[in-house]
């Protein structure tokens, strides 16, 4: 990997890829630009595209800054909890940040010495919360899945649990179920609909007419839920 500073960016992570095939750049939260390009790739290669989308980049930076304004700060006194699990931050006398989830508690100890406001150490409690929510995503989700499609007669063959950054849920050809484990972040109606959403594909593998009328006759305001599914995101909360 090679870092370098690009005006106007920031600090740039260039790493190369052995299976690599195309130069892509890449924009997260919390993170530095990252350049991912093929092995026999030069750096100055992959640095002359970056440049030559300069104002993309600069673009989706911007709009990434205006999601991380919508995160959630952590503090001592927040209460926040996920279905089953409870949020307690503490502080204590070790130099490393901790976590234990266990009986419906999600214990994070951050050393005294260290500020919670601290991005590492948000990005450290958000990261706990994800493990919690798939712990519950594994606990919950596959036997719902196995309900569902038990009382709408579907046969599937099985349902992986996955951190997903962009769909809520997927259908392979082989009949396997991917479902994004921030599921566990939405009304129990919603995780229902992308269930039976990403079960109705088992029998039609695109959103035609035909699906549509399909996955109705399963949730009567299917396309209802859908509108609504739009003010919830997976990327921030």
């Amino acid at each position: 990997m090679k870092q370098k500073h690009i005006p106007g960016i920031g600090t740039v992570n260039f790493i190369k890829r052995r299976r690599g095939k195309y130069v892509n750049i890449s924009v997260q939260p919390s993170s530095p630009v990252c350049v991912s390009l093929p092995y026999y790739v030069s750096y100055q290669y992959a640095e002359d595209v970056l440049l030559e989308k300069l104002n993309w980049v600069r673009s989706k930076i911007e709009k990434v800054k205006q999601t991380e304004s919508k995160l959630t700060n952590f503090f001592f006194e927040t209460d926040f909890k996920t279905k089953y699990h409870q949020l307690v931050i503490k502080t204590f006398e070790e130099e490393n940040v901790k976590a234990v989830i266990a009986k419906g508690v999600i214990e994070v100890f951050i050393p005294k010495e260290k500020s919670i406001s601290d991005e590492g150490i948000q990005d450290f409690i958000r990261k706990v919360i994800i493990e919690a929510y798939r712990i519950e995503a594994k606990h919950i989700l596959p036997n719902r899945v196995k309900e569902l499609a038990l009382k709408h007669g579907i046969e599937f063959n099985s349902v992986y649990i996955k951190n997903m950054k962009s769909q809520w849920g997927s259908c392979s050809g082989r009949k396997n179920i991917n479902l994004n484990l921030h599921l566990m972040r939405l009304p129990e109606e919603f995780i229902d609909y992308i269930i039976l959403h990403e079960l109705t594909h088992i029998d039609e593998m695109n959103h035609s007419t035909r699906f549509w009328k399909l996955l109705e006759s399963r949730v009567p305001n299917a396309r209802l839920i859908d509108k609504k599914m739009k003010d919830y995101s997976i990327s921030y909360w």
